[in-house]
């Protein structure tokens, strides 16, 4: 499989390159920086193409037909102007060997989403619990748009999925065109936001920087501060303890966590950075370039398309902090003047291509918000004294212990630590404004769920620029120290690839020596763990896309611990590798990405599903599971008390396959 995802990625950062390119020169984006926009155009081809090809889908039908027709356009369109795709002038040795570094950082970062085939039976990483939601890639694969939920159905049908479900989509695209899984597409659309992200930050730093070592500093920032994460985590470091125990914002990860864990987030905080450097040039120019708005405009709603948090939110931050900053600068004053007919121009080309979209998030939204005003709940008791203790809290312990130095070197550019060149100070301004107007909001809006998603999701682009600002840091204390000490060219590439591996060694010492050794445990549960995934296949033989299959819905996460004694289920093998609905999955994900469905009905259907696969089969079961639910199929393994009695549902559903992990049962009717 994880040949398959890097070869995906690498086409899919050629032909997104290959489009950002064109859209680049087509914009009159030409500029004396190509190696900038070479690093921004895999994002900006991506984003495009994603705005453009969800917009027509949801207008008028998404599915191959539309999608070949739009592939044509776009082989069409590069062939027209395929003068554009190149580069003025050749790349140097030093950039395309960093360029090279940062596409096997995006590739090795994907890694712990592969399934390990090792001594008999199939291991997976943490970051798999997100990632069952390629089951969502699936589904839009074999259903369109809007969305169903592969986690719930009701009488047969899969119920309306809740959730912005852009990336998802386009990672679907790969599935209807190339006839992939959602699994595969989903890890290789991973590696290639990744890409994205990594090459956009260095793009940046180093158009503020003006120095092209700029980009090495930022691949090195993305990888030296994930080890020192993962040692705060794993207590390491037991003089950190009291710092982190009184923390009361919970859900700040580093950037490789989350672009692992929710690589959507990062996708749509990439384009929010892109959107809001375009805008500073629309008003930087002054004048109306149809183009250049148009392309903010399908970009801005390509990030909606993939986050609210990270893309609407973000946005809407923006856009209020720039109107209090206006009473302030008459200069600010007067380019937006200037520019108002272009700002309108985006400001309805995005809302028109995102009507339908918000439509869709508003009329399934919960009954209840899922956003909270006012001082975080830890400090509700003590009035305006705790709101200021714990406003403190959050930035001056909180984020430095999360993100690490680069909270340190990025607020400190954001406070103007740094002056920039006359031409970058607007764009400087505008991403200072981007970086710290969802930081400041997360001291008084939080999230009803327990990890306060709304913090560090709404934060996603702050977390991007304060690397970028760190890494334009790190460049000019650099250039001062070379100054005053001598130092080889290439000292600096051998100080970051140095200091990298050093520090994985010293402060992932575990981790390294299992991804070395490839050890692993509890090899008795991973081979029926293998058997599920084996039995799924057999399953979509026998049953036809829009069939219901079911396996049980109790116990998700833990199978991907090295326990023995808890009951192990294997219900994410489906949402992995089944390509079917199912009338419930997971009690979590189905209430998650469904939140209107109604709550008790819910939690009577899982505990009946429990009750039937812990043995526990009454009358009338059989019928309930065919009828009720319209199940086509069941997947049971020794792990589940019905194993033990193979006849229990055989007054509706006859065994077609049993092997030692395994045993496949059918509706009779479907014979």
């Amino acid at each position: 499989m994880f040949f398959h995802v890097i070869v995906l990625t690498i086409l899919l950062t050629a032909i997104f390159s290959a489009l950002g390119r064109v859209l680049i020169e087509r914009c009159g984006l030409r500029g004396e920086e190509p190696l900038f926009y070479l690093m921004l155009s895999p994002a900006i081809g991506a984003a495009f193409w994603l705005g453009t090809t969800l917009f027509l889908g949801i207008t008028f039908s998404y599915g191959k037909p539309l999608l070949l027709l739009c592939s044509a356009a776009l082989i069409i369109y590069l062939c027209r102007f395929h003068r554009d795709i190149g580069i003025k002038g050749a790349l140097t040795k030093g950039e395309c060997s960093v360029l090279l570094l940062i596409l096997a950082a995006a590739l090795v970062t994907t890694y712990p989403l592969i399934p390990l085939d090792s001594g008999g039976g199939v291991y997976f990483s943490a970051p798999i619990y997100d990632h069952v939601k390629a089951g969502i890639v699936d589904s839009i694969a074999r259903n369109g748009l809007p969305p169903l939920s592969p986690f719930l159905a009701d009488d047969g049908t899969p119920v309306l999925l809740t959730y912005y479900y852009g990336w998802h989509a386009l990672a679907a695209q790969l599935g209807i065109l190339f006839g992939i899984s959602g699994f595969t597409a989903d890890a290789a659309l991973t590696a290639f936001t990744t890409l994205t992200a990594i090459l956009l930050m260095g793009a940046f730093a180093y158009k503020l920087s003006g120095a092209k070592r700029s980009v090495l500093w930022t691949l090195f920032l993305f990888l030296i501060l994930f080890p020192i994460d993962m040692a705060n985590k794993d207590n390491t470091f037991p003089w950190l303890l009291p710092l982190i125990a009184t923390e009361n914002y919970p859900g700040f990860w580093g950037l490789i966590d989350n672009c692992i864990w929710v690589p959507q987030h990062i996708f749509s905080a990439s384009l929010v950075i892109v959107v809001v450097y375009l805008a500073a040039l629309i008003i930087q120019q002054g004048r109306m370039r149809p183009r250049l708005v148009m392309l903010a405009s399908v970009l801005a709603a390509a990030s909606f398309y993939t986050s609210v948090y990270a893309g609407i939110f973000a946005f809407a931050l923006f856009f209020i902090s720039l109107l209090v900053c206006l009473p302030f600068s008459a200069a600010l004053r007067e380019s937006l003047l200037k520019a108002a007919p272009s700002v309108a121009a985006a400001a309805a080309i995005t809302l028109i291509m995102s009507v339908s979209y918000l439509l869709y998030l508003f009329n399934n939204s919960p009954a209840e918000t899922p956003l909270l005003f006012g001082v975080y709940p830890a400090y509700e008791s003590g009035g305006l004294r705790q709101f200021v203790y714990g406003t403190l809290h959050l930035f001056l312990v909180t984020l430095p212990v999360r993100l690490g130095v680069i909270y340190v070197g990025g607020m400190a550019v954001a406070l103007g630590a740094l002056s920039f060149k006359k031409s970058d100070r607007l764009t400087a301004f505008f991403l200072k404004l981007l970086c710290l107007a969802p930081l400041l909001s997360a001291a008084f809006i939080h999230s009803s769920f327990y990890t306060n998603d709304y913090g560090w999701r709404t934060t996603t682009a702050s977390e991007l620029i304060l690397y970028i600002f760190t890494a334009v840091l790190l460049e000019r204390s650099w250039e001062n120290i070379s100054a005053r000490v001598k130092l080889p060219a290439r000292a600096a590439a051998v100080f970051v690839l140095g200091v990298t591996a050093a520090s994985f060694v010293v402060f992932m010492p575990e981790t390294v020596s299992l991804i070395l050794s490839r050890q692993r445990t509890a090899p008795e549960i991973h081979r029926v763990c293998k058997g599920a995934i084996a039995a799924w296949d057999e399953v979509k033989a026998h049953t036809r896309p829009d069939d219901l299959a079911l396996t049980n819905p109790d116990g998700f996460f833990e199978v991907l611990t090295v326990k023995t004694d808890d009951n192990y289920s294997t219900n994410f093998f489906q949402l992995l590798y089944a390509d079917r609905g199912t009338p419930l999955s997971d009690l979590i994900f189905a209430k998650c990405y469904s939140e209107f469905y109604d709550d008790d009905k819910l939690k009577k259907r899982y505990g009946e599903l429990r009750r039937i696969f812990s043995g526990e089969v009454r009358g009338g079961d059989a019928d309930y599971l065919a009828d009720e639910l319209r199940t086509a199929a069941i997947v049971v393994t020794p792990l589940d008390g019905l194993w033990h009695d193979p006849g229990a549902l055989g007054a509706r559903f006859e065994i077609i396959s049993e092997k030692d992990d395994y045993r496949i049962y059918l509706k009779k009717k479907q014979l």
